[in-house]
């Protein structure tokens, strides 16, 4: 079983309500029905959580386990690598990044990217949206030159910087 948010965890992350720690926040942002529960109370224990954060977030109804579909079944080595290809891992120049470092860049980057979009007030409102609305890593990424663009370089840099650090 691998957790998942509900549309009630969607719209917590959006409405900010009801009020999470940064700690369950985090955690729920993660919540995508790809990882384990192991996996995520891993990642949970390196912000200083346990399985308690995770427990909570089910208690309140923002997430829901969901059974892992089974993986396709690959009958030649063509079928094998069109699968492998049809889901491939974020990049950030020539190398690949972990599920685990994904999640911990987003961790860091959203809440730059969110402060960044709220400094455009009424003029970055699609922008802030679709930064509200990113929901990991890689949206996130694909948001950078958008953020780029409306606020210069310069103001981005940290963010960037936090995105594409090897």
């Amino acid at each position: 079983m691998k957790p998942q948010k509900t549309v009630a965890g969607q719209r917590a992350l959006k409405e900010r309500v009801p009020p999470l720690s940064p700690r369950q926040r985090s955690l729920l942002i993660v919540c995508d029905g790809q990882k384990s529960r192991e996996q995520l109370i891993e990642m949970v224990r390196g912000l200083g959580g346990d399985e308690s954060d995770l427990d909570h977030l089910a208690s309140l109804g923002l997430i829901e386990a969901v059974e892992a579909p089974p993986p396709p079944a690959a009958s030649t080595p063509d079928a094998a690598a069109a699968s492998s290809a049809a889901r491939p891992a974020a990049r950030v120049g020539p190398r690949a990044v972990s599920p685990e470092e994904a999640a911990r860049r987003y961790q860091l980057a959203y809440p730059v990217a969110t402060q960044l979009t709220a400094s455009l007030g009424l003029r970055g409102f699609r922008l802030n949206l679709a930064v509200e609305k990113a929901s990991g890593y890689a949206e996130l990424l694909a948001l950078l030159p958008q953020l780029s663009e409306a606020l210069g370089a310069d103001r981005v840099a940290e963010l960037r910087r936090l995105l594409t650090e090897q």
